[in-house]
């Protein structure tokens, strides 16, 4: 998030966050129409698979504001955040 505020501000690789930010919505999207992942890292199950729909609207989202130069891009990365922590907290200890 930060690489994406300072590439904004001094007006170089801005591009390189957009597309970064747009190809992991894009990625979430997919995972979660298609299911093509159920199992992750070390074999464990996927237990944020109802989160991915979120994550990838957001990330889009945040795309944009990066490719706009809108510092919007921040508010939108911490409710992602927050989103995540709520998610790992309920599946977790909830």
């Amino acid at each position: 998030m930060y690489g994406a505020y300072l590439a904004i501000q001094y007006n170089k690789f801005y591009n390189l966050f957009t597309w970064f930010y747009y190809i992991l919505g894009i990625g979430s999207l997919y995972h979660w129409i298609t299911n093509a992942r159920e199992k992750g890292g070390f074999n464990q199950s996927i237990w944020w698979h109802y989160l991915r729909p979120v994550h990838g609207t957001l990330y889009i989202i945040a795309a944009y504001f990066i490719y706009q130069k809108n510092l919007l891009f921040i508010p939108t990365l911490l409710i992602d955040t927050l989103f995540s922590i709520e998610g790992h907290i309920r599946y977790h200890y909830g």
